[in-house]
């Protein structure tokens, strides 16, 4: 799997339709702490945000709270911080440069917040059309596949999220798979996949994952009716 995009709703809490006429449809976020993960998902963003015609808004957070519990002198922490920022800016201005070199239009800015907590917030605040973060994929359970700081994101935030492996190699997209488990709204948020799919003219396939494989009348009714209004509201051959 090279990414993975999370639409419309969360893995925890119960699901909320995408509310398309109050996102940015040109702003896509990128959340960055400069590490090679991180960097590994600029080879998705630029090519998505040329054809989607996005600009991107790239966003660093100094973990302040991380420099208190190693140095209690209040001119040491400011000296760090203002390190951090130098360096920041650096990291930033390069970032930057390599959007200008593509045609993208970019714009920085650098947080003051604690760990990863800050991000569900400033996508709430941003209400972008698509945020993009790397994953290492560690941790247990249930997060164990995106990496618990991805994890804690996907699981506050209604805004389409795309996780990118730090080992995944962008080669477009040919092939999507869209994982339902009947909402009544997912032909809303399969019209934003198809957004996208179109620009490559990607096969979507529409996939349940269940343990009974349909042993009750009522899951065969949800997947038949949802097959049903697939088919009478979504446009799109390909699927």
């Amino acid at each position: 799997i090279n990414s993975t995009i999370f639409i419309g709703k969360n893995v925890t809490r119960k699901a909320e339709t995408l509310k398309y006429n109050k996102m940015d449809s040109r702003t896509i976020i990128y959340p960055t702490d400069f590490s090679a993960c991180a960097e590994n998902t600029m080879q998705y963003i630029i090519p998505i945000a040329k054809a989607m015609k996005c600009k991107v808004q790239i966003v660093h957070s100094i973990d302040v709270a991380n420099i208190l519990k190693s140095e209690e002198n209040p001119l040491r922490v400011m000296e760090e911080i203002k390190l951090l920022e130098a360096k920041a800016k650096s990291h930033l201005r390069k970032i930057k440069v390599e959007m200008e070199a593509n045609g993208i239009e970019s714009r920085s800015e650098i947080l003051k917040n604690p760990g990863i907590s800050w991000l569900p917030e400033y996508i709430k605040k941003h209400r972008p059309y698509l945020v993009v973060m790397g994953t290492v994929g560690s941790g247990d359970l249930g997060n164990k596949v995106f990496g618990s700081n991805t994890y804690r994101v996907i699981t506050k935030t209604y805004f389409p999220l795309m996780v990118v492996p730090k080992e995944a190699t962008y080669q477009g997209f040919e092939k999507m798979i869209f994982a339902t488990d009947f909402e009544k709204k997912d032909t809303e948020n399969m019209n934003f996949l198809i957004k996208i799919a179109r620009h490559y003219k990607a096969a979507i396939n529409v996939v349940n994952v269940t343990e009974t494989a349909f042993e009750s009348e009522e899951e065969k009714l949800y997947a038949d009716n949802l097959k049903d209004e697939l088919s009478k509201t979504v446009d799109y051959g390909k699927m």
